[in-house]
């Protein structure tokens, strides 16, 4: 195999671009890999036949282009080539998924948001865009900063989901850390009317009526609180 792997580099040497070197060359990858050696291949025949590539082999050839650069640990460049991708197929979905793991590897926040926002609108698995959306709402009130977006990210999956209760958790914290008080009730009187457990019934419960004797001045939130609670 090494012997072969000597033979079909060289040949490669003298013309990166020659299809049957190239592909014996893939092959041969596959049984024994060598990461960095590969990105090298590629590299060589996209400079000699990327004007050429049609789109799908194009695509296909990035993937693997990424693939090899994810394994020796170069984050930006497997990112740069998964791009490519997108930038051909602007709904290739493992791209995107790829884009959402590796930004998150990188702590490039702004791209995970962004790989986020893509997916979701690409992907056909509604249990997947759901998470992506929470996934928004957590990246926005967090590490980006960006109340609103967050907000509209969990209202979207409160909207799409109304039997869960993670989006309603995240906005009724949310609205008591910003002090708005009856966007915080709507959203606590869903969480109580869903609790499954004694104890979630009763913090809830607890919160709305502080909220009415205090926020609100409403004593019936709070008397209606009081009764539905244990």
């Amino acid at each position: 195999a090494e012997r072969a792997m000597a033979a079909v580099v060289e040949a490669m040497r003298r013309d990166p671009g020659h299809e049957g070197a190239f592909t014996l060359a893939l092959e041969l990858l596959d049984e024994s890999p060598e990461p960095a050696l590969e990105l090298d291949v590629i590299s060589a025949y996209l400079a000699a036949r990327s004007a050429d590539l049609a789109p799908a082999d194009a695509v296909a050839i990035y993937l693997r282009r990424a693939a090899a650069a994810e394994r020796v640990e170069d984050l930006d460049r497997a990112r740069t080539f998964l791009r490519a991708v997108t930038a051909l197929d602007h709904e290739h979905v493992e791209a995107l998924r790829a884009l959402v793991r590796l930004s998150d590897r990188a702590e490039d926040w702004s791209g995970a948001a962004d790989a986020r926002i893509r997916l979701a609108k690409s992907s056909t698995d509604g249990a997947e865009r759901l998470e992506l959306l929470l996934e928004l709402g957590d990246l926005f009130d967090g590490r980006l900063g960006d109340a609103k977006r967050a907000e509209a990210a969990w209202r979207r999956v409160a909207q799409a989901a109304p039997n869960d209760p993670r989006p309603w958790d995240r906005l009724s914290r949310f609205y008591e850390r910003s002090g708005e008080a009856a966007r915080e009730v709507e959203a606590r009187k869903v969480l109580l009317s869903r609790a499954r457990t004694p104890a979630d019934r009763a913090g809830h419960g607890l919160r709305l009526a502080a909220l009415g004797r205090g926020a609100l001045s409403d004593n019936a939130l709070a008397d209606e609180a009081q009764r539905l609670s244990p």
